[in-house]
C-alpha cells in the first residue's frame, strides 16, 4: 500500500495494487456526504490495432469498438444495470476518451459504515466485469449507434473538431471518431466484443478510484469479494509511425449555419512523453494559451469588441503519451480575418516576449483553479485517474506548474505554435 500526502494541499492518495492486478485508490474528503466512485480501463477509441502478449500476429479491430462495449456493458440479463444504480440513489453515467474508458456513479451516503456506496460499488463492479453481451442484444444496438453517428455528423461544431483532427494527422487514429463509422460499427459481433473485454478490461489495465468519506478498508472490502481471475498484461498496443507534418494545411465544408466557423489546430511533433515531462508541457501550452487569448488579454478584447468573436471562442489542449494537438477558434463572421489576427496575436508576444506580469498572473490562476478542483470528488478523482495512466502522480501538479518559468513558457511558445505544424478549418454557410 501506497500513501501519498500533500501537505500544501491538504490531501491525501492511498493506493494498492491487488495480486490479480487490480489497482484501487481512496481519497480520504471527511465531512463530505456526497461519494464518488470511477472504474476505467486504459482502452479507448485509439487502441484498435494490437497484438497479444507472446503472440506475433497483428489484429485490427472495428473503429469505434472500445464505445460499443461501453455501451453493451450496461445491459445484463435482467436489463438495464443503471436501474439498479438509480433504485440505490445513485446516479451512473460513462464515457469513452481516445484513451481510456471510464464507468462513474456519485451516491449521498451519510452512513459511517457506507452502506448504500458498498451496494453501488458492488454494481459498478458488476458493470464492468460482468458482461452479458448476445447476438441479439448486438444487432439492436447497431442501428442505433449509427443513428447517433447521423446525428453527430450533422452537427457543424462536432463536423469542424473531426475535420481538424482529420487535417492534422495523418496515420494517428486519434483522426478517428471514438464512436467509429456507420460502416466500422455494423462489423461489431459479440464474439470481437468479448474478445475486446477478456484482453483489455483485465484487472491489471484497469483503475478503480473513490473520493469521499470513506476508509480504504471499505473499498478494499468490496473489491476482495470479487473473483477477477488472474493477473496477466494487457496487449501491446500498435500505432503507426506518426510524421512531424501535418495531413493537410487547410479545409473547408459549406453546411447549414447562421455564421461560419474558424478552428486552428497546432500538431506536436514532440512523441511520445509521459510522466512528469507531459504533464510539464501541457502547463506551459496551457499558459501560453491563456496568456494570449484569456479574457483579459488584448488580443481577446480586440477580436471582441471589433465583432470578430463572440462566447463561442475558446482554446484547449489535449495531450496523451503518443499524441497531443491544441485548438483555438469559435463563431465568427469573418473567418479569415479572424484566422490572421491569431497568427498575429501569436507572432507579437513571440516576438516580444511572455511578461513578467502577465505570466505571474496566469501562473496564480492556474494554480488557483487547480486547488478549488479538489472541493469536486468528480473532478479530483478523474484527474487523478488520467493523471496515474500518463504515470504521473496528480498531487504532484502544483510543485510542477511551481517550477514553470516565464522563460520555459516563452520557448515553448515559438516551439509548438508554428505554422508548419498548423491546419486551419472552416465551416461556410451553405448559401455562401
Amino acid at each position: 500500500m501506497i500513501q501519498i500526502e500533500s501537505s500544501l494541499l491538504g490531501e491525501k492518495l492511498i493506493l494498492e495494487t491487488l495480486p490479480v492486478g487490480l489497482t484501487i485508490g481512496v481519497i480520504p474528503k471527511p465531512g463530505f456526504v456526497k461519494k464518488f466512485a470511477v472504474l476505467a480501463a486504459r482502452y479507448g477509441s485509439i487502441n484498435n490495432k494490437f497484438r497479444c502478449r507472446g503472440a506475433d500476429k497483428v489484429e485490427e479491430m472495428p473503429a469505434g469498438i472500445a464505445h460499443f462495449l461501453e455501451h453493451k456493458l450496461f445491459e445484463k440479463e435482467d436489463g438495464s444495470i443503471s436501474d439498479r444504480f438509480s433504485q440505490n440513489g445513485a446516479s451512473v453515467n460513462a464515457f469513452t476518451s481516445h484513451t481510456v474508458t471510464a464507468y462513474y456513479f456519485d451516491c449521498a451516503d451519510p452512513s459511517p459504515h457506507a452502506e448504500k456506496f458498498r451496494e453501488n460499488l458492488n454494481l459498478l463492479l458488476k458493470l464492468v466485469f460482468s458482461p452479458y453481451i448476445t447476438d441479439e442484444t448486438v444487432s439492436k444496438e447497431i442501428p442505433i449507434i449509427q443513428q447517433e453517428i447521423s446525428m453527430c455528423e450533422d452537427s457543424p461544431d462536432w463536423r469542424i473538431h473531426r475535420n481538424l483532427l482529420e487535417s492534422l494527422y495523418v496515420f494517428h487514429p486519434v483522426r478517428l471518431d471514438a464512436a467509429g463509422t456507420k460502416e466500422s460499427v455494423g462489423r461489431i459481433t459479440k464474439e470481437l466484443l468479448l474478445k475486446c473485454h477478456s484482453l483489455f478490461y483485465s484487472p491489471s489495465n484497469t483503475l478503480l478510484l473513490c473520493a469521499g468519506d470513506m476508509g480504504f478498508e471499505v473499498v478494499e472490502d468490496v473489491v476482495k469479494r470479487w473473483r477477477l481471475g488472474d493477473y496477466f498484461s494487457p496487449p501491446e498496443v500498435i500505432v503507426d509511425a506518426e510524421p512531424p507534418s501535418v495531413a493537410q494545411k487547410s479545409r473547408e465544408e459549406k453546411m447549414q449555419v447562421s455564421l461560419p466557423k474558424l478552428l486552428i489546430g497546432f500538431k506536436e511533433s514532440e512523441q511520445p512523453l509521459s510522466g512528469e515531462p507531459l504533464v510539464r508541457r501541457s502547463i506551459e501550452i496551457d499558459l501560453c494559451l491563456s496568456i494570449v487569448f484569456g479574457r483579459s488579454s488584448p488580443a481577446y478584447r480586440r477580436f471582441y469588441e471589433s465583432s470578430l468573436i463572440d462566447d463561442t471562442f475558446s482554446f484547449s489542449h489535449s495531450a496523451d503519451r503518443e499524441f497531443a494537438f491544441t485548438m483555438i477558434g469559435g463563431d465568427t463572421p469573418s473567418p479569415e480575418i479572424l484566422r490572421e489576427e491569431i497568427l498575429k496575436a501569436l507572432e507579437v508576444v513571440k516576438r516580444r516576449g511572455v511578461s513578467a506580469g502577465d505570466f505571474v498572473r496566469m501562473r496564480r490562476k492556474a494554480a488557483g483553479l487547480f486547488v478549488r478542483s479538489f472541493n469536486s470528488l468528480e473532478s479530483v478523482a478523474v484527474h487523478a485517474l488520467a493523471s496515474h495512466f500518463l504515470g504521473f502522480n496528480h498531487f504532484e501538479s502544483l510543485s510542477v506548474l511551481d517550477s514553470v518559468t516565464v522563460d520555459d513558457v516563452n520557448a515553448r511558445l515559438a516551439r509548438h505554435f508554428c505554422e508548419e505544424k498548423m491546419s486551419v478549418c472552416t465551416i461556410l454557410p451553405s448559401s455562401v
